[in-house]
């Protein structure tokens, strides 16, 4: 089914109930969605500008700019296919709400998407290693797209490649137990998912990642330009003993470091789940990551 919610006035119903109440109801989503791209909300008799919109349902919307903690942090490489899945994936988690503390609380789920986070002129690089300091579940989101520029013939060395620089915070982070939990989302092609392009029946969504020559072929050495970006960080985050080995290792090693922290947390394979479309696989996605979530949060808490 369908999950949506509407949006009253930030009062909460202070100034009495809504039954009189005149104004639109708007969706929660188009809302947010509103806000991100800047453009007013067309609510029949009358436009809802951004402006207005952040003024009276300020609530309801993502707060931009670094926050104190963050549930989930998106990792992946802009562009096409992985773009649409972390967009989607902020959208259902910052609908989501989790209990926390020994009372129950509830909270809003606060997920970490670069997009809707990080703001213009601010130092890119430190502002996205400060969220994955005070992150709970990393999720890095891993395809033939995201591998594409670390193969050997376009691998550039002329700087950091942010998500290779991630994946390395990540998993120094991990083994430094400075992350609770990483949980990978590893994605071969879709393009060849005949059974779910046909929309009759429920469809492999993708092809084994594992199986693609681009793994084999991730280059066998240190891409010194990322780990010295990472080696100044990692102590501003809290490691201040580095992992052992840590200065030799490669690109191959990085990935399969990764993949290596899956099989200790779970992980998502796009290949062993069949759906109808690419929004059931993104709710699929949504729900997976807000089960490690809930665990992770829940673990220690008394009964």
């Amino acid at each position: 089914g369908t999950e949506c919610c509407f949006a009253l006035p930030v009062d909460g119903g202070a100034n009495g109930p809504y039954r009189d109440y005149q104004g639109p109801l708007v969706l929660v989503e188009s809302l947010r969605e509103a806000v991100r791209r800047n453009k007013p909300i067309d609510a029949g008799e009358t436009d809802l500008s951004t402006a207005h919109i952040r003024s009276t349902f300020s609530r309801y919307l993502n707060p931009r700019g670094l926050q104190e903690s963050y549930h989930v942090f998106e990792s992946y490489r802009q562009g096409g296919f992985d773009t649409e899945l972390a967009t989607d994936l902020f959208r259902l988690l910052s609908l989501e709400t989790v209990e926390v503390g020994s009372s129950g609380e509830v909270q809003e789920v606060l997920p970490f998407w670069d997009q809707q986070v990080l703001e213009p002129g601010r130092d890119f690089q430190q502002d996205f290693c400060e969220a994955l300091a005070k992150t709970t579940v990393a999720v890095p989101i891993v395809t033939e797209h995201t591998m594409e520029r670390m193969q050997p013939s376009k691998l550039s060395y002329s700087g950091a490649d942010n998500v290779l620089l991630e994946w390395t915070l990540i998993r120094a982070l991990y083994i430094a137990g400075r992350l609770p939990r990483v949980f990978p989302i590893f994605l071969g092609s879709w393009d060849n998912a005949m059974e779910l392009r046909s929309g009759r029946e429920p469809g492999i969504f993708c092809t084994d990642l594992f199986a693609s020559p681009m793994v084999k072929n991730l280059p066998k050495v240190v891409h010194e330009p990322t780990m010295r970006v990472a080696r100044t960080m990692l102590p501003r985050m809290g490691v201040e003993t580095l992992p052992l080995g840590f200065d030799q290792w490669t690109v191959y090693d990085i990935f399969h470091g990764i993949n290596g922290l899956s099989k200790m947390n779970t992980t998502v394979c796009g290949w062993n789940f069949k759906v109808r479309s690419k929004s059931d696989f993104f709710t699929v996605v949504k729900d997976e990551v807000m089960e490690v979530l809930k665990k992770e949060i829940t673990k220690g808490r008394p009964e």
